[in-house]
């Protein structure tokens, strides 16, 4: 097993050189020497936790606003693309009136306004 935990096909310590080896296995040498950068799991939990408190209280906030509230009430300092890719991956997202709410519908039948000389 190799330092990512999987089976590692090419050997640093062999007789022929990684050059070679991944020639042979048809493999870029970037994937040999890659490693993972370590997730810090607790950090994008306590995110998370802290976005859904603030969409369950304010749903109408966007990324923009939730970044604010993130920064300056919580103390978190994280960036809006960080933010709108976890609110993707948790569903979530701001509710506001969308286009073209007030159109009518042709279908409906309008009612004449049977009061109206009586206003004057």
């Amino acid at each position: 097993m190799g330092p990512t935990g999987r089976l590692s096909l090419v050997s640093k310590n062999d007789k022929l050189s990684v050059t070679r080896q991944c020639e042979l296995l048809e493999i870029n040498r970037t994937s040999v020497y890659y490693t993972p950068a370590e997730q810090d799991l607790d950090r994008e939990n306590m995110i998370k936790n802290r976005l859904d408190y603030w969409h369950t209280k304010m749903p109408y906030l966007g990324v923009r606003k939730l970044r604010i509230k993130l920064q300056i009430k919580d103390h978190i300092l994280v960036g809006r693309k960080l933010i709108a890719r976890y609110m993707a991956e948790m569903g979530i997202y701001a509710i506001y009136p969308k286009p073209n709410l007030s159109t009518r519908n042709m279908k409906h039948k309008i009612y004449p306004y049977l009061i109206k000389e009586f206003c004057d």
